[in-house]
């Protein structure tokens, strides 16, 4: 007979939140017109978070929701849930 032993893991990852909690959560997502990045803010505003994106281009960023409402990869419902921040550049 297999015996299976359940451990858990101290750093295992927690459940999400509630649908109700989530949609009072903002998550910020930083380079949200990349390729990552745009794919993260699909993938948190599906699962019902509010995201704050920034971005360095303003008109990029107009560009990705036109486009993303068009292809109906954002739903208006989501789109209320999206803030677009500019981000500026900084040199060093």
């Amino acid at each position: 007979m297999l015996r299976c032993a359940v451990l858990r893991v101290a750093n295992a990852p927690t459940p999400l939140p509630a649908p109700a909690r989530r949609r009072s959560l903002a998550v910020f997502v930083a380079g949200a017109t990349g390729r990552l990045g745009a794919r993260v803010v699909r993938e948190l505003l599906g699962a019902g978070y509010r995201v704050r994106a920034g971005v360095r281009s303003a008109e990029k960023a107009d560009d990705f929701i036109q486009i993303a409402t068009s292809y109906g990869l954002l739903s208006k419902e989501e789109l209320g849930r999206l803030q677009v921040g500019s981000v500026a550049a900084g040199g060093g």
